[in-house]
């Protein structure tokens, strides 16, 4: 018998939302500020400009979309140590989607120019975060989605 298929999502789960471990935290530390936020709270809002990427250090943030004047459907729940950050907040654009703190949390936030500055630095042409924050070479996650941090 063959095992079931895995759905895409499933597949590249680890790809798509990767998670920092507290090593690779504390290597961009000080590239961020800390900031909390209460339950309920919008981390960041669909249609508006977010200060940048976001670690999660404590709690749960899920991760809505909206859709016309249908309720906000779950995409994924993030715990400690995920990162969350479309490319369009990465990019400076509006965000497409909600992140809503279940109970409090705690985040890192990067502003955009800090983390792009952070690339370049390490003269890395293509945003891949996992291998970043460990500051190896490698391709790690977004294999498909890769952000030019040199604009070109």
């Amino acid at each position: 018998m063959r095992p079931a298929a895995q759905s895409p999502i499933d597949a590249r789960y680890a790809e798509m939302f990767p998670v920092l471990a507290l090593s690779e935290i504390g290597r961009i530390s000080r590239l961020g500020e800390r900031r909390a936020y209460p339950a309920g709270a919008r981390v960041f809002s669909t249609g508006e400009i977010a200060p940048g990427a976001f670690v999660l250090l404590s709690g749960q943030v899920d991760i809505m979309q909206r859709v016309g004047d249908r309720d906000a459907e779950l995409i994924v729940s993030h715990g400690p140590g995920s990162f969350m950050g479309e490319l369009a907040q990465l990019s400076g654009r509006p965000a497409l989607v909600d992140g809503v703190a279940r109970g409090p949390v705690e985040v890192l936030v990067i502003p955009q120019r800090r983390l792009r500055a952070f690339c370049a630095d390490r003269h890395v042409p293509c945003l891949d975060l996992k291998s970043f924050f460990q500051d190896a070479p490698g391709t790690y996650a977004f294999r498909d989605t890769h952000w030019n941090v040199r604009g070109n």
